[in-house]
């Protein structure tokens, strides 16, 4: 059970990091096609809806891996998980995340846009910054869950990129 689990965790880790940073690389080849000298009006609009929609594309991504990481990481046995309502939690937290983050996608540019981007923004600040700190006080040796500096480093990092993601 536990080898299946594992799979499934490694699985679901692997594909959200391939997904965001090979769609990130997309973004980038697109932006370049549609901002290049000569591109037509109509290439220009296709790069941009494309661009958008792999942004999404990549929100996602960053968003599941979360989840994905904390169960891998649990399944590695370098996290410790306290309970199974601990990890049942965090796949809801980060689902309702994810609806937020779609919800305020979607509104961006209207004027009920502005309060979803405000709750999307405060929930990446309070996500990013506890991951951060969970990564410092794994360094520090008082974490009660984190069981290796490399994945005390990863945590951090993570943090940082969701701060960033604002």
């Amino acid at each position: 059970m536990l080898a299946n689990f594992y799979t499934l965790a490694l699985y679901a880790h692997v594909l959200v990091v391939v997904y965001l940073l090979g769609a990130d690389l997309g973004r980038l080849l697109l932006a370049r096609a549609g901002a290049a000298a000569g591109a037509s009006p109509d290439t220009q609009l296709a790069a941009a809806r494309t661009v958008s929609t792999l942004g999404s594309v990549t929100g996602t991504a960053l968003i599941l891996i979360l989840p994905a990481g904390i169960s891998l990481a649990g399944a590695l046995g370098v996290y410790r998980i306290i309970s199974p309502a601990w990890l049942i939690s965090t796949w809801l937290v980060t689902g309702a995340w994810l609806l937020l983050s779609v919800a305020a996608d979607r509104a961006a540019g209207n004027r009920a846009g502005g309060g979803l981007l405000l709750a999307d923004g405060i929930t990446r600040f309070v996500i990013g910054a506890g991951h951060v700190y969970d990564g410092a006080i794994a360094f520090a040796g008082t974490s009660q869950t984190v069981e290796s500096g490399w994945l005390a480093t990863k945590i951090t990092l993570f943090g940082v990129l969701i701060l960033l993601s604002i």
